[in-house]
């Protein structure tokens, strides 16, 4: 009985352990950021804009570079895009269509990228919002549309990480993908 109070004691101890140095290792700390994806301007049924936000819900300090929107920007500081896919209201038509997926590493050092971007607090986020032409869907015929974005964080080497670790900056790790929003276009 003695034996297994002692081991239980010690795994909870460990576990503790475990989960403060998670806690502390910024490369641990996956998910650190939410994407939320809002329309806004509806007409005819359908959105004309549409924001993006990447909101810190950590309870630490993130450094989030501004992303480009389907890759209008060469700075590969991350990219938001839109993913539409479309139901005709006449089965003979079909579609979905995609943003830009694509980010290469920047040529500057990693502390010198970082300094550009900016401190998001807990609980604060990047906003951008976006028209309708800017994201390249038309939603001209009847049907259905529905919309999800995704993030992809910034390019960076293992070697990239591993400085910004070593320094204390967390920074976005993973893409990010927004469940999806329906809208109904009728005519």
């Amino acid at each position: 009985m003695f034996t297994r109070t002692v081991l239980g004691i010690a795994l909870i101890i460990s576990a503790a352990v475990i989960a403060a140095i998670a806690q502390d290792n910024p490369e641990t700390k996956r998910d650190n950021l939410e994407l939320r994806l809002e329309a806004e301007d509806i007409q005819g049924g359908i959105p004309q804009a549409f924001v993006f936000l990447l909101v810190n819900k950590s309870d630490h300090d993130i450094r989030v570079p501004t992303p480009a929107i389907e890759c209008e920007d060469p700075a590969y500081d991350g990219t938001f895009w839109l993913k539409v896919n479309f139901k005709p209201s006449r089965p003979d038509e079909n579609g979905s269509g995609y943003g830009c997926a694509n980010d290469r590493t920047d040529k500057r050092s990693i502390l010198d990228r970082v300094k550009t971007w900016k401190n998001l607090r807990p609980g604060e986020s990047i906003v951008l919002k976006v028209a309708r032409e800017r994201l390249g869907y038309s939603c001209k015929e009847p049907g259905t549309y529905e919309f999800s974005a995704s993030y992809f964080p910034p390019a960076m080497t293992p070697s990239d990480r591993k400085v910004l670790s070593q320094t204390g900056i967390d920074s976005p790790h993973s893409k990010l993908t927004t469940t999806r929003v329906t809208f109904v276009k009728n005519s």
